[in-house]
């Protein structure tokens, strides 16, 4: 900001006065559990590099339209430009298996926020298909030979820090997400699907480059806003941003 040649100028205002912009800012979930079995996947030495890129997997609300989900213009085509392999599974069952079987390294849900009928527990919907906060156990998370994954956690308020201990973003992390990405608010499949388009192939041009998810998070946050899209203004990372893409 100080070196930006519009800083004195009231017409501009320089993304580069915010942190979030410019920082790397952190939110933990908390680990002074009393019984000690809280376990937050972070980095480790020679165990510090993300996998992100080998595979995906996407599921999707039923409140997503299949225009804004199939090709030519929803978010699949934007995820097999970059990620290897990709798979698209219809229910929480599925979802679970294709994590075992491919070991994801990539999560993304365009998921619903909504309540457990029975527990009335807040819940998140694929496909119709409801999953209680409370049932997301380690196996929804990480395969059996995955490096920690990256949770792009879209949608209907996937974020709220008002759920706090039924928060989606905490229990993600506690079952072995090495990071968790998501906004507050609500966002439309559309919108998270340009935003993907812009940020996925900077993420992948940084793949081996030593750079860390924190390190390259602030210049898509930039690049996004840059291109006219206030999203990133509410875009936060949850978990220790020190790993390696």
């Amino acid at each position: 900001h100080d070196r930006c040649p519009h800083r004195d100028d009231p017409a501009h205002m320089c993304p580069l006065r915010f942190w979030g912009f410019r920082k790397e800012i952190e939110r933990h979930a908390r680990t002074d559990a009393a019984d000690g079995r809280v376990r937050l996947t972070v980095p480790q030495p020679l165990q510090d590099k993300l996998d992100l890129f080998s595979c995906a997997q996407v599921a999707r609300s039923a409140n997503v339209q299949k225009p804004d989900f199939d090709p030519p213009k929803g978010v699949l085509p934007v995820l097999k430009q970059v990620f290897r392999q990709l798979a698209t599974p219809e229910s929480w069952q599925a979802w679970t298996a294709g994590v075992q079987e491919l070991s994801p390294g990539f999560l993304l849900l365009l998921s619903h926020s909504t309540e457990d009928a029975i527990a009335e527990l807040p819940a998140l919907e694929i496909s119709n298909d409801v999953l209680p906060i409370a049932a997301l156990e380690s196996a929804y998370v990480k395969g059996p030979d995955a490096r920690a994954p990256v949770v792009f956690l879209f949608g209907c308020s996937t974020a709220d820090p008002e759920l706090g201990v039924w928060s989606y973003v905490e229990r993600f992390k506690r079952k072995e997400a090495a990071l968790v990405v998501g906004p507050p608010s609500t966002i439309s499949a559309q919108r998270a699907t340009r935003f993907l388009e812009l940020a996925l192939p900077i993420f992948r041009q940084a793949e081996n480059s030593g750079r860390t998810f924190g390190d390259v998070l602030p210049e898509v946050k930039r690049a996004a806003l840059g291109a006219g899209d206030g999203f990133a203004l509410s875009l936060v990372a949850y978990g220790d941003t020190g790993w390696k893409l």
